[in-house]
């Protein structure tokens, strides 16, 4: 069964805003993270191979945690969304479209994805984890000015890009 994989270098990344004790604030599951570097990673149309950048994947989880689980469909139809555009396809071009789906989508997996779906979701989280790692000179160690920094850093990108201008 797949699970969500998460770059090694990215939680030593992390770790002075995640969560350790009593704090209040602070990114308490490692999915967390993983969720910011995704998140990022589809709004740019960022990938990369998360073993080749750092040589050390962990697996997380098998399921979305379930803070996540009413966003999981979004999910899956962002990416969706960002790999019909990166390979090309217009909404308009229904078997197409139908091909992407088929290929990401597996309603028998605990995430909704099939392999490849997880395995590309796991691409665009460590094409955001480079995005953020670009970006910040240093490891962030106050989330609320990281998240606000970051939620910036993806509205521009979605402004910015022609992947999520919605064109039929």
């Amino acid at each position: 069964m797949a699970h969500f994989r998460l770059r090694d270098d990215s939680k030593q990344w992390f770790k002075n805003i995640t969560k350790t004790g009593s704090e209040e604030l602070g990114l308490s599951l490692d999915f967390d993270g993983y969720y910011f570097c995704v998140i990022l990673g589809l709004a740019t149309g960022r990938r990369s191979n998360p073993s080749d950048q750092s040589g050390r994947v962990t697996d997380m989880v098998e399921r979305f945690p379930e803070p996540y689980r009413p966003q999981q469909r979004i999910i899956a139809g962002l990416l969706i969304w960002a790999e019909l555009s990166r390979r090309g396809i217009a909404v308009t071009e229904k078997e197409a479209v139908q091909s992407v789906v088929v290929e990401l989508l597996d309603a028998q997996s605990l995430t909704g994805l099939s392999n490849e779906g997880m395995s590309l979701l796991d691409r665009y989280a460590s094409g955001g984890f480079d995005a953020l790692t670009e970006r910040f000179e240093q490891k962030p160690y106050r989330l609320e000015q990281f998240a606000r920094e970051v939620f910036g850093e993806i509205q521009a990108a979605v402004e910015n890009s022609e992947v999520w201008l919605y064109s039929a």
